[in-house]
């Protein structure tokens, strides 16, 4: 039976995340960490916030649970990814914070995506890419409706 066009895209999705991971443990130091796609969804949103966020900030920014969040942060501050402080503005409450090995490692990272990424678009003509950008946004457009 042929594979019906959701279940074409849904494959060739999930084989571009798995080549994009392989890849990225092959070129990405060890020393700076391997992260998992949500823990660089955390490290970029708290790059954005230099002074750090509230646990239920950083939850609302990232669409999860409080609960969720507070597992991830715990152990990305063993990996020494992030910090919690005291938060300048309320003292009862604790800022996250990424520390330099938090911000090195997402700056690697996303030197990776550009660097590979790059590369591989170069190889598709320019109107193609346009074409692709395009699609992305409006399934990101079509998936937000059904999130929001």
């Amino acid at each position: 039976m042929t594979p019906t066009v959701s279940e074409q895209i849904g494959k060739n999705f999930l084989e571009l995340i798995d080549h994009i991971r392989a890849i990225r443990n092959d070129l990405v130091d060890p020393a700076v960490g391997h992260v998992t796609f949500p823990q660089l969804k955390v490290l970029r949103v708290l790059a954005a916030h230099p002074d750090g966020m509230k646990l239920k900030e950083l939850a609302g920014e990232l669409k999860l649970t409080p609960g969720t969040v507070s597992t991830a942060i715990n152990l990305m501050v063993r990996q020494g990814l992030l910090e919690r402080s005291p938060n300048p503005v309320d003292r009862r409450a604790v800022a996250i914070r990424l520390t330099e090995r938090g911000r090195c490692c997402r700056d690697a990272h996303f030197r990776f995506w550009h660097t590979v990424m790059g590369g591989v678009l170069r190889e598709i003509p320019p109107e193609d890419r346009q074409t692709f950008i395009d699609v992305l946004e409006k399934i990101n457009g079509g998936l937000q409706k059904h999130n929001g």
